[in-house]
């Protein structure tokens, strides 16, 4: 049974002839999925009225989300593969967690000497240096395969961008105490 499951996810996401790099796939993931939570936490230190978990789960569950959907506008729209689009986009995502590592150090520094005052200034710095690194990191990965630059920034502002700030607005509304 295993045999016929792994070749029909090898017939959806590459074709016969190509492997799916589970372990790859699943550590990119967790680096994802564990570094927005532990930035979005850390979010929760520094921004007035946040708990730390509803924090975390705004972060990893809008920016998810918005990944969700830039994967599938960059198959449609730069004709990029899927599974070429998916090891690029979680490479991307890992990329883009080193610097957001980074932020959930220094938020953790400025909630311990009390000084979180310019804690928001500070991280819509690191969310844009991240932003702009993983543009970066994700505009080269896809070169290979032939999509220009300015048509990766393109989707990547109306796909990911822009579906982020929707979801970040609304997941806002839920979890943000009122």
């Amino acid at each position: 049974m295993e045999r016929i499951s792994q070749s029909v996810a090898n017939a959806w996401f590459c074709g016969n002839s190509e492997r799916i790099p589970w372990g790859r796939w699943s550590a990119l993931t967790g680096v994802a999925v564990g570094g927005s939570l532990l930035y979005g936490a850390t979010l929760g230190l520094v921004l007035s009225d946040w708990s730390t978990v509803a924090a975390a789960l705004w972060l990893a569950v809008s920016a998810g989300l918005a990944w969700c959907v830039l994967i599938p506008a960059l198959c449609r729209f730069g004709s990029v593969r899927l599974v070429d689009c998916i090891d690029a986009c979680l490479v991307t995502m890992a990329c883009g967690e080193i610097v957001l590592s980074l932020g959930a150090m220094i938020n953790a520094a400025l909630w311990w000497c009390r000084a979180v005052e310019h804690g928001a200034v500070f991280n819509v710095g690191i969310v844009a240096i991240s932003n702009v690194t993983m543009a970066l990191v994700l505009t080269r990965r896809l070169r290979p395969q032939g999509v220009s630059a300015s048509r990766v920034w393109t989707i990547w502002m109306a796909a990911l961008n822009g579906s982020g700030a929707v979801f970040f607005f609304l997941f806002y509304q839920w979890l943000h105490p009122a």
